[in-house]
């Protein structure tokens, strides 16, 4: 049988922990971080693969990022519109149409300085929304990227390259850049 006493101790034990919880959550607050996305480079990992399209290095960087609003990746509506369009009201190319920069560099063995390389194709990209709103919110997580670097024309046997990296968010801010770590061409 259930006694009214023991229903009060219940209802008044189920209420002091709901409060508790209120509180704890209340005292809990987003962190905060700038509007302007950083960025930390994390790990870069190459994998060579032979297959009917010749051999090639898939190459997979991972960064860590934070950003105060979370306005970062571009959708296929986005890139329809401006400051997204693939070309500038003047006919040049639009650096916002893509949301991920890189730039290669090829150690030089002679001197040991590290050189940027102008390959085609660019190896600028995008990335798709990464929160699931656009409801202005601090994120931070990790951002995988993966590319295909051809053997033979631009990259040979033996040599050592490294990348810089930066991101933009919706609002054009780009993010700090960085440099990974350098890898060898098998």
């Amino acid at each position: 049988m259930f006694s009214t006493r023991t229903f009060w101790q219940t209802a008044g034990q189920l209420g002091l922990v709901l409060s508790i919880s209120l509180f704890v959550a209340s005292c809990i607050s987003p962190p905060e971080y700038p509007d302007t996305p950083s960025i930390e480079f994390k790990n870069i990992n190459s994998v060579r693969v032979v297959d009917g399209d010749g051999t090639r290095d898939v190459v997979t960087i991972t960064l860590a990022f934070k950003d105060g609003t979370g306005d970062l990746g571009l959708d296929s509506l986005d890139i329809k519109a401006a400051p997204f369009l693939p070309k500038n009201a003047d006919g040049t190319p639009n650096r916002y149409f893509n949301n991920y920069f890189v730039k290669i560099f090829r150690k030089d063995k002679a001197t040991g300085v590290f050189r940027s390389l102008n390959v085609e194709p660019q190896y600028d990209s995008r990335f798709d929304h990464l929160a699931p709103s656009d409801k202005a919110a601090p994120i931070k997580g990790d951002l995988r990227f993966t590319l295909n670097l051809q053997y033979g024309f631009t990259f040979r046997k033996g040599d050592e390259i490294r990348f810089e990296i930066a991101i933009a968010d919706r609002g054009l801010r780009e993010s700090n850049t960085i440099t990974t770590d350098s890898i060898i061409i098998p």
